[in-house]
């Protein structure tokens, strides 16, 4: 169950509302795991005719 609400699965459908993740240092958020749920959530606002609202600045 806690597979289905992880940030692959939970971040796609808040297209084309805006989100904030932030934590760089957060050890339940590492930056290289959001490879996966930034491009599905890419994929999602560009389906949703937002692709302009979406993006990803990682500052360390």
């Amino acid at each position: 169950m806690a597979s289905q609400f992880d940030a692959p699965y939970s971040v796609p459908p808040i297209a084309p509302r805006p989100l904030l993740l932030n934590g760089a240092d957060d050890p339940r958020c590492p930056v290289l795991g959001l490879q996966d749920p930034a491009s599905k959530a890419a994929e999602a606002y560009a389906e949703a005719g937002s692709a302009d609202k979406f993006k990803i600045v990682m500052i360390p």
